[in-house]
């Protein structure tokens, strides 16, 4: 798209961040050259996965899927990376999750992960 809103092609897949499972919720840094998403390839529940590339006009690695800290056996989603690259927000109800009072189940709530300086 332009900047003016201008449609410029039909969108297409991106083959080499696809799977067989749902694949969702992507947020790209702004530097372009990391796509954190939500996938249910490894964990039917959900879990985060990032894909890197050298600058906007390389295409992606193959996906990694972030592993622990960030994905537990709970369901990890939503991934959004925050404007200057340091903070992931993510839902999920792994343990510590405020508890449904009508189900006595966790409920899905925000959590953040925040980078080391000069980390990538």
């Amino acid at each position: 798209m332009t900047r003016d809103g201008q449609t410029l092609g039909s969108a297409v897949r991106v083959e080499v961040l696809r799977s067989d499972a749902n694949d969702a919720a992507p947020s790209v840094s702004t530097n372009q050259q990391e796509i954190y998403f939500w996938s249910g390839r490894s964990d039917p529940t959900g879990d985060i996965y990032v894909a890197t590339r050298q600058n906007a006009l390389q295409p992606w690695s193959a996906p990694e899927n972030l592993g622990p800290p960030i994905n537990t056996s709970s369901a990890e989603q939503q991934p959004q990376l925050s404007h200057g690259g340091r903070t992931l927000l993510f839902a999920s109800n792994r343990p510590g999750s405020v508890v449904n009072p009508v189900t006595g189940l966790p409920s899905g709530d925000l959590w953040m992960s925040t980078r080391t300086p000069g980390c990538r």
